[in-house]
C-alpha cells in the first residue's frame, strides 16, 4: 500500500485532549462535474447518531479497483488524500500490469465515515500517528515493543498533520488492526487472537475499550478519471489517455514531459487557492453523487 508521510518520534503520553477548535467556514462549491450514476454498493446505512464522546467525520483513501478490508492502514482527510494523489499518483505512470496505469494502479478516492473513541489516555482526542506499510507499523517503538499498544490503553486512532504542497489542513490518520506489528503474510491466527486491533467487532459502536476504538462505514467513491474529465477529450479510460502520450500533469516525477491532453484539474501544484478549489470540487461531487449522506465535520484537529 502507498507510503504515508514519515512519522516523527513519539512524544510522551498526552493528557486528555481538549475540545477541538471550531471548524473553518466551508469553501463555496464550484460547478459540479458532469452527471454520473452513484454507486449504491459502496454505501452502507448511516449508523445511529453518535453517543457522547464518540466522534464521527469523513475519512478518505486513494485506492485501486481492488477492494479489501481496512485495518493497519493510513487514511487521510480530503486535503490529505488529494495532496497524496497530486504528489505521488497523477505524476507517475506504470506498465507493471501490462497496461498503462497511475502509480499503484490507483483509480479512485474512497470515502468512509469514521466513528472513533480512543482509550482513556487520549479519550475523544487522537493519539500519536503510526505509519503502516504492508500491514505492519513502521515506527521503532511499535516494531520493537511487545506492550506498545497496551501501554497506551489499547489500539488507538492516531493523527498527524501533513500540510505539504499547499494543501492547508491536510492530515493523516492511523487505524490499528489485528497483529499490527507483522506484515500481511506473517499475521498468524495466534497473533490475531492476542492482538485484535481497534476495529469494533459485530457492528459495535466504539466505546474506548482497548479493542473497540474505531469503526468505518463505506460512504461512496469518486473516480480520478471523472475528476480529470478524461471523457471530455474523448477518452473512455485512463489506459487510452496514457497510450495517446498524455498525463494529468505536464511533468512526471521521473522528469519526463507529457502533453496533458486538455486536462487542467491538477494545474498549479503548490498553489493554496487552487488546492482549496480542488478540495471544494471533490466535496461537492460527493454531495452530488450521494445526497442522502449526512453532513459531518470535515475533520478534527490532531491536537
Amino acid at each position: 500500500s502507498p507510503s504515508p508521510p514519515p512519522s516523527p518520534p513519539l512524544p510522551p503520553l498526552p493528557p486528555p485532549s481538549p475540545s477541538p477548535p471550531p471548524l473553518p467556514s466551508p469553501l463555496p462549491p464550484p460547478s459540479p462535474l458532469p452527471p454520473g450514476p452513484p454507486s449504491p454498493s459502496l454505501l452502507s446505512p448511516p449508523p445511529p447518531p453518535p453517543r457522547d464522546g464518540v466522534r464521527s467525520f469523513y475519512i478518505y483513501r486513494a485506492q485501486s479497483d481492488v477492494d479489501y478490508p481496512i485495518g493497519n492502514h493510513n487514511l487521510a482527510n480530503l486535503p490529505g488524500v488529494l495532496k497524496y494523489v497530486h504528489s505521488e499518483v497523477v505524476n507517475a505512470q506504470s506498465y507493471d500490469s501490462g497496461v498503462c496505469t497511475r502509480h499503484y494502479e490507483i483509480s479512485r478516492i474512497l470515502r468512509f465515515r469514521l466513528d472513533f473513541l480512543n482509550p482513556p489516555p487520549f479519550g475523544a482526542g487522537f493519539g500519536p500517528f503510526v505509519a503502516f506499510d504492508r500491514g505492519r507499523c513502521t515506527i521503532y517503538e511499535c516494531a520493537t515493543q511487545a506492550d506498545f499498544w497496551t501501554a497506551r490503553g489499547g489500539f488507538y486512532v492516531g493523527c498527524q498533520k501533513a500540510q505539504q504542497l499547499g494543501y492547508q489542513g491536510a492530515a493523516w490518520y492511523s487505524l490499528a488492526g489485528s497483529c499490527p506489528g507483522e506484515a500481511w503474510e506473517r499475521k498468524g491466527a495466534a497473533c490475531k487472537r492476542l492482538q485484535r486491533g481497534g476495529e469494533c467487532a459485530h457492528s459495535r459502536r466504539p466505546d474506548g475499550s482497548p479493542t473497540c476504538t474505531w469503526r468505518l462505514h463505506p460512504m461512496g467513491e469518486v473516480r480520478l478519471d471523472e475528476l480529470s474529465r478524461l471523457s471530455d477529450g474523448g477518452y473512455r479510460r485512463y489506459q487510452d489517455y496514457c497510450d495517446a502520450g498524455h498525463a494529468e500533469v505536464g511533468e512526471l516525477n521521473n522528469g519526463q514531459r507529457r502533453s496533458q491532453g486538455g486536462v487542467c484539474f491538477w494545474d498549479k501544484p503548490g498553489d493554496p487557492t487552487a488546492n482549496a478549489e480542488r478540495v471544494a470540487t471533490v466535496e461537492a461531487e460527493f454531495r452530488r453523487r450521494y445526497p442522502e449522506s449526512p453532513e459531518l465535520p470535515a475533520t478534527y484537529d490532531c491536537q
